[in-house]
């Protein structure tokens, strides 16, 4: 038997990953707690990458 078959054999055995559980809804609105921690995450990674700027600047 050839490599090659025996590898496309076992990426058939291999199970397919499910799809998500439900798709948003067509009118979603995020919770204002999660458009505010969204906003703490952006506005976090720009001052990281403002200080990653100026220290390679240098």
């Amino acid at each position: 038997m050839s490599p090659m078959g025996s590898e496309s054999q076992s990426q058939a055995d291999q199970p397919v990953p499910a799809p998500s559980p439900e798709p948003p809804a067509p009118g979603y609105q995020p919770t204002t707690g999660r458009k505010v921690f969204m906003f703490l995450l952006c506005l976090v990674a720009l001052i990281a990458v403002w200080v990653f700027y100026r220290f390679a600047s240098k």
